[in-house]
């Protein structure tokens, strides 16, 4: 063959490459077996997400840890006083001097 002859042959199966392919045929009840397993996934999916996934349940849980956070910083803000007086009761309860209550001291 000749080097003319041999390009033409390869142009031509490159031609052949960029034309559309042809279509499969599908089974008739494909789409109808797609749909059922698709809605027996949502089905499966709702049922794993339970009741603390819920959309209404939400909420009610963030509020409740904001109202116990808040609750924390308040007792802790009220209870200020008494936590500078524990080394000293303790070293009093514990029969402890001047020189071991300083391993109690909270603001040094």
């Amino acid at each position: 063959m000749k080097k003319k002859e041999i390009i033409e042959q390869e142009v031509q199966k490159t031609l052949q490459c960029l034309e559309p392919p042809k279509k499969l045929p599908v089974n008739p009840y494909f789409y109808t077996r797609l749909q059922t397993r698709m809605s027996s996934r949502q089905k499966e999916q709702a049922q794993q997400d339970g009741f603390f996934s819920s959309r209404l349940w939400r909420p009610v849980f963030i509020g409740i840890i904001i109202i116990l956070n808040l609750t924390t910083a308040i007792l802790l803000y009220i209870n200020e006083g008494t936590r500078q007086e524990t080394p000293t009761t303790l070293a009093v309860e514990y029969g402890l001097n001047q020189d071991n209550t300083d391993y109690f001291a909270i603001n040094k």
